[in-house]
């Protein structure tokens, strides 16, 4: 993963890390290593910046979970006493989630990694899903990956490796800019087809 300003890369932004799966290299990430990086991160973007990022799960973690069927009896009981709702002893699980359900939760629908933008005075602004168009970054790495698919030779490891840098090092400000350009215009784009079918409709 990386980031970048309105003018270019952050320096010193990239996360890479060796993927263990040869199908889809996401599901390695791990939640607290985007996390440890997005930490690392925030004081590398001025505050009361905004932050586009789309929904991957590891964006994604919400800071507070409701029970659900795949949880423990005994880890829904934990959270039932923690959040003060009355239970029988003789409840089924079903009868746990239902009274799970009733709680009103005002950070159900908040995430970690927002929370942690907040406290440091930056907001993050999520696309719709599967809207990745939207998101510069996304431009980015196709020319990153095309870059190296069509440059590695070895197929080791430690020359994409080498590739990814020789990649990344050509991402000029100009190249950014250009992507955010793109981006923009494609919001205007939806947002005028948006007006369209309101006004068909």
């Amino acid at each position: 993963t990386h980031i970048g300003l309105d003018r270019c890369l952050v320096e010193g932004g990239l996360l890479g890390f060796q993927s263990k799966r040869t199908g889809y290299y996401h599901e390695d990430m791990k939640v607290d290593v985007f996390r440890e990086w997005f930490v690392n991160i925030l004081p590398k973007r001025e505050p009361g910046c905004v932050i586009v990022m789309d929904n991957s799960y590891y964006h994604s973690v919400r800071l507070s979970r409701r029970p659900n069927s795949s949880w423990l009896k005994q880890d829904i009981i934990e959270w039932l006493i923690l959040n003060n709702v009355a239970f029988c002893e003789s409840d089924v699980k079903v009868e746990l989630l239902h009274k799970a359900q009733t709680v009103a939760d005002c950070n159900e629908n908040k995430y970690v990694i927002d929370d942690l933008a907040k406290q440091s005075g930056r907001t993050v602004e999520r696309l719709p899903p599967y809207h990745s168009n939207l998101n510069p970054i996304e431009t980015v790495w196709a020319f990153i990956k095309g870059f190296v698919a069509r440059n590695n030779t070895a197929f080791q490891l430690s020359d994409v490796r080498v590739l990814l840098e020789d990649a990344l090092s050509q991402v000029t400000p100009a190249m950014w800019q250009n992507n955010i350009r793109h981006a923009m215009k494609e919001e205007e784009a939806m947002w005028k087809m948006d007006g369209l079918s309101d006004t068909i409709v």
